[in-house]
């Protein structure tokens, strides 16, 4: 019965990091353009391919889950996240930093849906719904209010980049408990 709440607790960490990712683009806008030096025409996209990354998979991860697995499926959703992360922390180009926005919304993309789907199967009646308060609460609350605070902060006083390393701990947690 333990391991449905830790399952619970890994798809909450995701989340919550995809959010925050979603945000922090947002919040460190004019850092973002201003430290790679970005024409207005291009700035918009560094938050659009992510989205269009996301959306792109988001119809078609349960298929596949159901295919090749959840699990397996869920932790390449989170390794893809990862690597886009490192891709954004290392940017130095425009082109990187979509390319890799790109790829992060990729992996998130599968994340949201088969989160959902897993918690779904792992969880009934009044647990499934006590559950699903967590998992909205927690996740999507959380990722959006820490997207919302953490990165203007290092925005402020650090350069932007380090406002995405916080989330490769937590992609290599939830990747440590899926193995």
């Amino acid at each position: 019965p333990g391991r449905r709440w830790l399952v619970l607790v890994n798809i909450i960490i995701i989340t919550a990091a995809v959010l925050y990712s979603s945000f922090a683009t947002v919040i460190l806008y004019d850092n973002i353009v201003g430290g790679l030096g970005l024409d207005g025409a291009f700035a918009p996209w560094i938050t659009i391919v992510y989205l269009l990354g996301m959306n792109t998979v988001v119809p078609v991860a349960n298929r596949l889950a159901d295919r090749n697995g959840y699990k397996k499926l869920f932790f390449i959703g989170t390794l893809l996240f990862s690597i886009g992360t490192l891709g954004v922390i290392t940017a130095k180009s425009f082109f990187w930093l979509a390319l890799s926005r790109f790829v992060e919304g990729v992996g998130g993309g599968v994340i949201f849906p088969l989160g959902l789907a897993v918690i779904v199967k792992e969880f009934s009646g009044n647990a499934l719904v006590v559950a699903m308060n967590l998992y909205l609460g927690i996740s999507f609350g959380g990722g959006i209010t820490l997207g919302a605070i953490i990165p203007g902060y290092i925005g402020e006083y650090l350069r932007w980049h380090y406002a995405f390393l916080l989330l490769l701990p937590c992609s290599l947690l939830v990747m440590l408990i899926c193995v």
